[in-house]
Order: structure tokens, then C-alpha cells, then sequence
């Protein structure tokens, strides 16, 4: 199921989550040169996108990520006791390939088959936060690891994983979406 996380997207995606408060950076682009500038504390300079969700984020529930660390640990284990609880019925999930899958059942029943490919899962953690939108509309889980997997073939893979778990005002997951790489070879 997981499959994403580098370093690199790790920082990237920290530091479109959180407000720049020391200093911002100013970028000009002219004929076919980029200029930088740093700007002190205070300014207001305008991002270079718009966030569409929010820009402006706070930290989140810590059960929320507690519910996703245990979802990773059911999914390695191939536990799937109770995991139906933990999805809202309107649930819309995002998978690597493209494709979208909606309903919790829907959901469930794919996770359980892909899960079934493999004899043996192991996730590593990178990193895993909460967050909540600042305006209250949004609560999500971000989490970054490795998985590495055997298959009943007894080939192996290894991915890195970034996944975005949010959260409905019932404290149930109604959007998910995955996003891997190829893990860098050892």
C-alpha cells in the first residue's frame, strides 16, 4: 500500500506547510536570469502559488497520527481488525498510478488484494506530523517511509513513501493519497 519518502520531498513539503518567519526570499526572473534577494522579518511578499487548500498551517491532532502509525503497523502485519472504523464510507483514495478508488469497502478491498501480493511487509518511518489548517476546515497526517516488501514470488522491492491522510470532523480518513519512488539502492 505505502511507497514514497526521500529527503529531499521530505523538506519540500515541510517547508510548504509551515510560515516563513525569519525571512523570505524575493525571486526576479528576466530575460532568461533569476535574481534572489532575502527579505528580513515583517515583509510581505507575495508567494509565487497559491496554495489550494491553505498556506497556513498549525500542528495537528496527535491522536490522528497515532490512528495512522497503527494503520502502517495493521498494514505490514496484514491485521485489517477494525481498520473499516478508521475510513469514512465516502472515502476517495488516491493511488501512484493514477488511479482513484471511492467508498471505504472499495478502498479496503484493494488495500487487502495489493496487501496479498506480498508474503512479508517492513515500513520504516522517516517522518510523520499533524496538521490542521489554520481557517479549521482541514485536519491531515503527513508521513514519509520505506517499505520494503516480498512478494510471493520471494522477489523483493523497496519504496519510499509520502502519504497525505485527511481527516473529516468525525475524526474519520475521507481522502488519502500516496505518492512513491523507486528507494535509492543500498
Amino acid at each position: 500500500m505505502k511507497q514514497i519518502a526521500s529527503c529531499f520531498l521530505l523538506l519540500i513539503a515541510c517547508a510548504s506547510f509551515s510560515t516563513v518567519c525569519a525571512q523570505t526570499t524575493k525571486v526576479k526572473v528576466t530575460d532568461s536570469k533569476v535574481k534572489m534577494k532575502e527579505k528580513s522579518a515583517g515583509s510581505t511578499a507575495a508567494a509565487p502559488y497559491k496554495a489550494a487548500m491553505s498556506a497556513d498551517w498549525v500542528p495537528g491532532n496527535a491522536q490522528y497520527t497515532q490512528m495512522v502509525l497503527m494503520a502502517w503497523k495493521g498494514y505490514d502485519a496484514n491485521q485489517w481488525d477494525g481498520a473499516d472504523a478508521m475510513f469514512a464510507d465516502d472515502v476517495t483514495a488516491s493511488m501512484p498510478d493514477g488511479t482513484v478508488i471511492k467508498g471505504r469497502d472499495n478502498f479496503l478491498a484493494a488495500l487487502k488484494a495489493y496487501r496479498g501480493t506480498f508474503t512479508a511487509v517492513s515500513s520504516s518511518l522517516e517522518a510523520v506530523t499533524s496538521l490542521k489548517s489554520a481557517d479549521q476546515k482541514y485536519d491531515v497526517v503527513c508521513i514519509w517511509g520505506t517499505e520494503a516488501d516480498t512478494r510471493t514470488d520471494n522477489t523483493t522491492q523497496k519504496v519510499d513513501l509520502h502519504e497525505v491522510w485527511m481527516f473529516n470532523k468525525e475524526g474519520k480518513v475521507v481522502f488519502f493519497k500516496q505518492y512513491t519512488a523507486q528507494a535509492p539502492k543500498s
